[in-house]
């Protein structure tokens, strides 16, 4: 089976490079700039004091969006951020069949957060991702896998992927139905696993969301604003304090959510450390001039707060001071 990746950001392009080189067939879509430059250049992977080197054909092919004639995957794993996915839907609908396993790896609160759960909230849309519905439509539940991706990732040029290894990488994946598995799941995990990413099924997808949300909704915002990595930001007391704070306000909304994080502060804090001066997906966006993803990862959190009654003072200031630095 080939496996198609929509999107050829860090982590598509990482995941792409990394399963074709365990001999998995992979085609890479990217806009029609981007695909030629690929296809010309190939991809290089930067990792481990290691370069990996993969040029187009055989195992690895680029193609453009809007392909001439539909041209459906039996796994389509879509990375683009959670911001440009509702835009990106005409161009992700060619690659969609009655049987494709579609998975979406965004950041942040996920489109499908409320689909699929019982409860006062069951099937609400996300009025900051997908306020209309559109995407329950285009990707139905039965075959959609959400996706949590533990892995530090940077693409300084199209076709350039510098990875920083850290203890706890894994690329997490669980359907919205609670104790469903979607057809494709099983052949998708082999694949990750042949290609050395350490993948693994989900019982509760949406406990895996907080967990990494727990990082992201501080981290991300903070170092856009401070033009910051994260060693600096954990270096400086004042933003380590302020880093905790906001920590403890995501805690607060997922347990009013229903969802018990059991994890240590210090830990999360210390894990972060040992990524070393890493740079945020969001200060990688604002250092190229691009849109930051700051509704998909502090946004969705925020209306979560907001329908539980949850204060979240820290959270808030920062959403504030990022949406403004957008504008500006």
């Amino acid at each position: 089976m080939t496996l198609t990746v929509f999107g050829a950001g860090a982590i598509g392009a990482y995941m792409a490079g990394k399963l074709a080189n365990a001999g998995i067939p992979v085609r890479l879509i990217a806009r029609p700039a981007t695909a030629a430059r690929l296809a010309a250049d190939g991809l290089a992977i930067e990792e481990n004091g290691q370069t990996l080197h993969l040029k187009a054909g055989g195992l690895l092919t680029f193609q453009a969006t809007k392909p001439a004639a539909p041209s459906p995957a039996g796994i389509l794993l879509i990375t683009v951020k959670s911001h440009q996915l509702l835009a990106a839907l005409p161009d992700i609908a060619p690659f969609i069949g009655p049987r494709t396993l579609a998975v979406c790896l965004q950041n942040g609160i996920p489109w499908w957060y409320f689909h699929g759960l019982q409860g006062t909230y069951a099937g609400r849309n996300s009025r900051c991702l997908d306020p209309e519905g559109r995407l329950p439509a285009a990707l139905p539940l039965p075959r959609l896998l959400g996706g949590v991706i533990q892995k530090s990732a940077e693409q300084p040029v199209p076709g350039r992927i510098v990875a920083n290894p850290v203890k706890g990488d894994a690329f997490i994946f669980g359907s919205p139905l609670p104790g469903f598995r979607p057809e494709g799941a099983k052949e998708l995990l082999s694949a990750l696993l042949r290609a050395g990413l350490n993948p693994r099924i989900s019982d509760d997808i949406r406990r895996d969301v907080w967990i990494k949300l727990l990082g992201n909704a501080v981290f991300n915002p903070l170092s856009a604003l401070a033009d910051a990595d994260l060693a600096a930001m954990l270096a400086f007391p004042p933003a380590r304090q302020l880093i905790r704070d906001g920590m403890a306000e995501v805690v607060a909304v997922a347990r009013a959510h229903g969802i018990s994080l059991d994890i240590s502060l210090d830990a999360r804090l210390q894990r972060a450390e040992a990524a070393g001066a890493f740079r945020t997906s969001m200060l990688q966006d604002k250092l190229k001039g691009r849109t930051l993803e700051i509704d998909g990862i502090l946004g969705g959190l925020l209306e979560l707060a907001r329908l539980a009654r949850v204060s979240v003072p820290h959270l808030e200031t920062l959403y504030a001071a990022t949406a403004l630095m957008r504008q500006a």
